[in-house]
């Protein structure tokens, strides 16, 4: 494992931990080493770490049992600009700490113990040791829905048992794997009824008093303002104004639009999803921009789309003129006199399309976006238990009628 460090402040430096399938090259390394520098300039990146002896130094860092989304990004931008043989890179924090701070109290405050930890010494390989439970199958075709109930915790009711029943029992013919069903348990359920966010919190043999969503609804109820929709599955809605629109003189028929002062609420939604540039482009592109218009109408009568914003986060295109070589021939910047890259030409950027930008552009973050879903579990369940692959996967989700 490779480990680059790049200076933040005199009391803070990242590290990057770099794994590779085989040894780079100098001109590898040389690449590497500018798409981790601020600026694209190589000289910021050192191979030591500023206090080498490591003394009152504290390194936090993401948990070795997952790839970052900071490495899938990071990743995907090396292998596009020729290093293959990068397979992974997780950055971690190092602080430097007084004699007179409180480690343990400084190492509790700065960092999330559910996605990070604190390496005690530096990581030499992300194998965590642990190895996944075995893949099982539950006995649907034996034991008929009510097998379901077999599961602890599992967030199904009858008509979701009844369902998946029908599906892989009367459909495939077969029984399901633990994979599918987690996944579509918490897909489903978190997502359209949060059984999580609303079910009780037991810590340390305590029950909470509260539930996850009940805490988070509790700014509104502190601080309700302007707010006429939240926390709601669809859109948000704050209290608008008093405008002048046209209006059909008879909904529902061929009829003259006519002038009329009406009050208008603003309502908004957010499409998040993840990762459409690598995994499922054009699905993430449609998954992102239908759901966003659906919401909008989904909040009730009257729900109007008026307008959508996609928002994306990019590389810095400026740097020195090395950068040349590793960017695509769109990027080429102008050169001042000195033969520093000064201006890209970033007029493809703002003409492409999203769709565009997403599938082409050096997009580290995006709104728009799909995730693997059921097909992938699947897949990878199928596989777990020696099975041929289906020349077909589709993701199940269900719909009920409101």
């Amino acid at each position: 494992m490779l480990h680059f460090f790049l200076r933040k402040s005199e009391k803070l430096e990242y590290c990057f931990n770099v794994e590779t399938s085989a040894p780079l090259d100098s001109k590898e390394l040389s690449i590497l080493r500018q798409l981790l520098a601020d600026g694209f300039i190589a000289e910021s990146v050192s191979s030591k770490p500023i206090h080498s002896d490591g003394r009152d130094a504290v390194e936090l860092g993401p948990r070795m049992n997952f790839a970052t989304a900071y490495s899938t990004n990071i990743v995907a931008i090396c292998q596009t600009c020729g290093l293959e043989k990068v397979t992974r890179i997780e950055r971690s924090r190092r602080y430097l700490l007084s004699s007179e701070a409180d480690m343990v109290r400084f190492i509790r405050e700065h960092h999330d113990r559910m996605t990070e930890c604190l390496y005690d010494q530096p990581l030499q390989t992300f194998e965590t040791g642990i190895l996944p439970e075995p893949v099982f199958e539950i006995p649907l075709l034996e034991k008929g829905p009510d097998a379901l109930l077999e599961i602890p915790g599992l967030a199904m009711d009858e008509w979701d048992r009844n369902l998946y029943y029908d599906y892989f029992v009367k459909e495939e013919g077969r029984n399901p794997t633990i994979v599918e069903i987690r996944d579509l348990d918490n897909a489903n359920s978190e997502h359209s009824r949060h059984g999580y966010f609303k079910g009780r919190q037991i810590i340390s043999g305590v029950v909470m008093p509260e539930t996850l969503l009940n805490i988070v609804k509790s700014t509104l109820s502190a601080n309700p303002s302007n707010s006429l929709i939240a926390f709601k599955d669809n859109s948000s809605g704050i209290k608008g104004y008093d405008c002048w629109t046209i209006l059909p003189e008879q909904p529902g028929k061929p009829a003259p639009f006519k002038k009329e002062k009406v009050q208008y609420h603003i309502i908004f939604t957010a499409e998040t999803h993840n990762f459409p540039t690598g995994v499922a482009p054009f699905p993430g592109a449609e998954t992102g921009t239908g759901g966003r218009i659906r919401d909008v109408q989904a909040t009730g009568r009257g729900g109007l789309v008026v307008a959508g914003t996609a928002a994306y986060c990019v590389a810095n295109f400026l740097g020195r003129t090395r950068i040349l070589s590793i960017c695509r021939t769109w990027l080429l910047p102008s050169r001042s006199k000195s033969g520093q890259a000064t201006v890209p030409a970033i007029t493809a950027i703002s003409s492409a399309s999203p769709l565009s930008l997403v599938l082409q552009g050096p997009l580290t973050r995006s709104f728009r976006v799909a995730s693997a879903g059921h097909g992938l579990s699947r897949l990878c369940s199928q596989a777990a238990l020696g099975r041929s692959m289906p020349d077909i996967l589709r993701r199940v989700k269900p719909k009920r009628e409101c």
